[in-house]
């Protein structure tokens, strides 16, 4: 798939030279559960990843998503905006494009876990997700983490394939 632009940057896939950029946001946003390099090597590495990063006019990253793509059902792995970045549609616009990946690979649900004090659940919700479990002392810091799905339609698989959001 070729590259998504917007006003304010573009989509394209995650590439290794990426990583170091991608790394540092996912620190600043996750902290002590922030993956580490290697996990983001492994995932690019994984033939059922959609790895996309949102790029700055200037080259900078300013966000990214990581999508398992296992048939009927997708997972949404990881999203992340640069703390200065968010409240401008990066988060919104990347996960739109993971949902239509998903739709375009078959997908009939996505899931995800999220932190409960997490304010992407806002996010999350906005588009459809729906909180199904909470996971009580989760993560290592012993915050819960909670469980969402969302249901994929038939309209829109068939949209997404049109569109050709999913490219493998």
């Amino acid at each position: 798939m070729a590259a998504v632009t917007t006003s304010a940057f573009v989509q394209r896939p995650m590439r290794w030279w990426h990583l170091e950029e991608v790394v540092a946001i996912e620190d600043s946003v996750f902290g002590a559960t922030a993956w580490t390099l290697e996990t983001f090597l492994a995932e690019l590495a994984a033939a059922d990843r959609w790895l996309r990063v949102a790029e700055a006019p200037s080259g900078e990253i300013l966000g990214y998503i990581d999508v398992a793509m296992g048939g009927r059902e997708a997972d949404l792995m990881t999203i992340a905006v640069r703390p200065d970045d968010r409240g401008r549609g990066i988060g919104a616009a990347l996960l739109q494009a993971g949902i239509a990946a998903a739709a375009s690979g078959g997908a009939h649900r996505m899931l995800l876990e999220v932190a409960s004090e997490n304010p992407a659940r806002e996010l999350y919700q906005r588009y459809g997700f729906v909180e199904l479990h909470v996971r009580a002392g989760y993560y290592p810091d012993g915050s819960d983490a909670v469980v969402m799905r969302r249901r994929i339609s038939e309209d829109e698989a068939a949209s997404a394939l049109s569109d050709g959001a999913w490219d493998g």
